[in-house]
């Protein structure tokens, strides 16, 4: 069943009917052992014998013709144990006793009665596995589970020693990078840009902007600002008087029209009892 180094260090070589009858065999501790069971025409090569490899590694164990393994008693090592019951004959492992070891252990049997009555004992094998025909008390396969798994198992293995540091890089490296890179980088940036910024900027913003804007602005500002302002308001008074008496109104001509003296009330706001003090001036 399993693959195993065919370097053997321990060979029983049982061809011939009942060549290893009853015959006692203690395979060499620390070493591979197999065991080859094959009675040619006459079969029972290694019946009724017992074969001890608890102190070896690897064992496999040939029954090939009829009867060759019947009532056999085989204990296994801490390698991998494989008993094969697959040759031409029929009851090749009957009554086989097996003690399985502490490595993988399996049996293979090739035909209807080629294990029949045979006993398994898997103890503490890391896993079990019976192919062909197998018999219904043989225990069910498994696979021991290792007893300290990885919290995170590797995806792939990767052998450093064959890694080129020369050659590896990055598949998009960066074509021009900057040398000196700024010692205080953006650490926050916006979660929501604009998704619809401005594409034009203003042909002339001014360079100096006030300093001092108004708080409060004129509701209704002038369209078209005088062009012409009147003599009156060339040199207007930083403070001016809040009320005008009569008098103070002596550098009016009497050469001034009625338009004047509306502009004048316009531009100054006065009394209208001034007005009609000098309306005799203005006929």
């Amino acid at each position: 069943i399993f693959i195993t180094n065919e370097s053997y260090q321990s060979y029983w070589n049982c061809n011939g009917s009942q060549s290893c009858y009853k015959q006692s065999m203690q395979c060499t501790p620390n070493e591979e052992c197999i065991i080859d069971c094959n009675g040619t025409n006459g079969g029972q090569s290694c019946k009724e014998a017992t074969i001890d490899a608890s102190s070896s590694t690897d064992v496999i164990v040939y029954c090939r013709q009829h009867q060759d393994c019947e009532d056999i008693e085989i204990k296994c090592g801490n390698g991998d144990c494989n008993i094969l019951c697959s040759g031409n004959g029929d009851q090749q492992c009957k009554k086989l006793s097996l003690t399985c070891g502490s490595g993988r252990c399996g049996i293979t049997c090739n035909g209807q009665d080629s294990c029949s009555d045979s006993n398994i004992n898997v103890g503490s094998a890391s896993s079990f596995e019976c192919q062909g025909d197998c018999n219904s008390q043989y225990p069910s396969p498994f696979i021991q589970p290792t007893s300290m798994p990885t919290s995170y198992p590797t995806l792939q293995q990767i052998n450093s020693s064959t890694i080129d540091t020369q050659t590896v890089s990055t598949t998009n490296p960066v074509d021009d990078s900057t040398t000196i890179p700024t010692g205080d980088p953006t650490q926050l940036i916006t979660n929501t840009p604009s998704s619809d910024p401005t594409t034009v900027a203003t042909n002339g913003p001014t360079i100096h902007p006030t300093s001092a804007p108004t708080m409060n602005p004129s509701q209704n500002p002038t369209i078209y600002p005088s062009e012409h302002a009147s003599d009156l308001s060339n040199n207007p008074n930083v403070s001016p008087t809040s009320n005008i008496e009569s008098n103070d109104v002596t550098t009016v001509s009497s050469t001034t029209t009625y338009r004047n003296i509306d502009t004048m009330v316009s531009q100054y706001k006065i009394l209208p009892n001034w007005i009609k003090k000098g309306g005799d001036n203005c006929a």
